[in-house]
């Protein structure tokens, strides 16, 4: 019995999740990293506003905010670039795509998961 794996909540940085894997690691436990797809600004700055524990870089939400239009598209970016980050450090990733489930393909093809 017990837990064969966990799943994190969103990661936005990766050498604090890192980290995080170095004091896990001695429990040979899986980790799946959550990865978010962040659709745009407001999103970014809901989560940081009202998810407990969630720190969404001030560069990713200035990142997502100049996109303007495009902002999904870099959403889709900064997904692939955290999960590449996190990738070597867990068992896999988790990914949430809030009304974005269209794009799952995409970022797991730029993600090099499949």
């Amino acid at each position: 019995a017990g837990a064969q794996f966990f799943q994190t909540q969103a990661v936005y940085n990766p050498d604090v999740f890192a980290s995080f894997m170095k004091q896990v690691r001695p429990f040979n436990v899986k980790v799946l990293a959550g990865i978010l797809v962040l659709r745009n600004h407001k999103m970014a700055e809901f989560m940081n506003a009202n998810i407990p524990g969630m720190a969404v870089p001030k560069e990713m939400i200035d990142e997502l905010k100049a996109a303007g239009d495009r902002a999904e598209d870099v959403g889709v970016d900064i997904a692939v670039r955290s999960i590449k980050a996190v990738r070597p450090h867990c068992d896999g990733v988790h990914l949430m795509a809030i009304k974005a489930t269209h794009r799952l393909a995409e970022i797991i093809t730029k993600a090099e998961l499949g």
